[in-house]
């Protein structure tokens, strides 16, 4: 008989990337210089004594707050509390990526977030990206479609035994 896999369907917290907050209190200017040492990094959760704060986003910062003339003058030596997204997307490290990304099209209809907060309790535990959450769907969706092709096999298998019957 024919082995059947079974798959299952991950949440955010295997999805997601562990990444350490900063202080509200860290000027601009070095969030910028983090964000140009780590090409990879999203986003930044900004956290005040254990305290989740806000996310800072690289490309909000760098195209809607940074990207005009003299802007980095002007917020250079700025605390990035300053520039903290109001009520961001921020979700569960439970949450399933099936129910993440149903809640993200009705929150984000256009997409325009790149990555969101996981959150453990009132903690930031890390961020995920949108495009590991797509993939994430799209290999449990392979799994699926594996395990159909499976239970069609042993179907036919057994259809075949019991016409012998």
């Amino acid at each position: 008989m024919t082995e059947c896999c079974t798959t299952s369907v991950p949440l955010l917290k295997d999805i997601m990337t562990p990444i350490a907050g900063i202080s509200p209190d860290v000027p601009v200017r070095d969030v910028v210089g983090i964000f140009q040492q780590d090409q990879t990094l999203l986003a930044l959760p900004v956290v005040d004594r254990d305290r989740f704060v806000g996310v800072i986003n690289r490309k909000v910062l760098i195209f809607k707050h940074l990207g005009r003339p003299y802007t980095m003058d002007l917020y250079g030596r700025k605390p990035i509390s300053v520039l903290l997204e109001e009520c961001p997307l921020v979700m569960d490290a439970a949450l399933d990526v099936n129910s993440a990304l149903e809640r993200l099209v009705s929150e984000d209809p256009a997409l325009e977030s790149d990555s969101f907060p996981v959150m453990e309790g009132d903690r930031c535990i890390g961020i995920a990206s949108v495009a590991e959450l797509m993939m994430s769907i799209s290999r449990l969706q392979a799994g699926l479609l594996q395990t159909l092709r499976c239970l069609t096999a042993r179907i036919r298998e057994e259809v075949a035994i019991a016409s012998r019957v």
